[in-house]
């Protein structure tokens, strides 16, 4: 055999200590697509409040999912160009 392939042998060991990384890659990819509308954002709610000139009232008790609703309202009401 080429390869040792029990779970306690070193390349087992390589290959979860890779597998971590990857996941994480993978989903941070999954929420850049997220990203792309304030209402499911995350990791850029903040650019988008400051983007759409939130908080236009004092918001500072709101969660997340109510900062999002209302970046989601606001972007929606947003004319484009």
């Amino acid at each position: 055999l080429a390869w040792d392939k029990r779970p306690s042998s070193v390349l087992a060991a390589l290959c979860l200590g890779l597998s971590h990384s990857t996941e994480r890659v993978a989903w941070t990819g999954k929420q850049l697509l997220a990203e792309r509308f304030p209402d499911s954002s995350r990791l850029l709610l903040e650019d988008w409040e400051r983007y759409l000139g939130l908080p236009e009232c004092d918001m500072a008790g709101a969660t997340i999912t109510e900062r999002q609703r209302y970046a989601g309202n606001k972007y929606r009401m947003k004319p484009s160009l």
